[in-house]
């Protein structure tokens, strides 16, 4: 008897995981938007540099609960793509606010992304700014900068001496 109850308390477990995840992904279809799929690393050798039209941009739910991401879909003059810019939370600060319909300048590395490819953006310019958003490598500029080479998230970062 414990056996089976022991057996049936695992699958409502194992069953509850899959309900939720099944939940969660039905939430962001209703919002319109894709879950965001684990996409290819930055890769300087592909880098390219494109121009088109903003059709559509959409804030897309990142990796950690409490980053959002904006991407840009691009209309060229052969293609659509998918544009990467960044967080939300790092763009806002730098004042890129794009809208529909602006003409926008990529540079960055082309990655496959299901059916369209995608471009995870090192610089981009509209409306005659240019906003850097990756060094030449692909390390983004939001990222947390190492201990050793300058000032970092934690408690006592940019202290010198020792601390107290």
């Amino acid at each position: 008897m414990l056996r089976i109850l022991s057996t049936l308390a695992l699958s409502a477990f194992l069953l509850s995981l899959t309900v939720d995840a099944q939940a969660q992904q039905q939430r962001q279809q209703r919002k319109g938007q894709k879950a965001p799929p684990h996409h290819a690393p930055y890769d300087p050798s592909t880098v390219e540099t494109v121009t088109g039209v903003v059709a559509r941009l959409d804030t897309m739910q990142g990796r950690h609960p409490t980053m959002q991401g904006l991407h840009a879909q691009v209309q060229t003059g052969t293609e659509r793509l998918e544009v990467h810019l960044g967080p939300i939370s790092y763009l806002g600060p730098q004042n890129l606010h794009l809208r529909v319909g602006d003409t926008l300048t990529v540079t960055g590395s082309r990655i496959p992304a299901g059916d369209q490819d995608a471009i995870l953006s090192k610089s981009v310019q509209a409306r005659g700014t240019t906003w850097v958003l990756r060094t030449d490598g692909g390390r983004p500029k939001w990222a947390g900068q190492r201990k050793d080479k300058g000032p970092g998230r934690g408690k006592g970062a940019g202290q010198q001496g020792g601390g107290r």
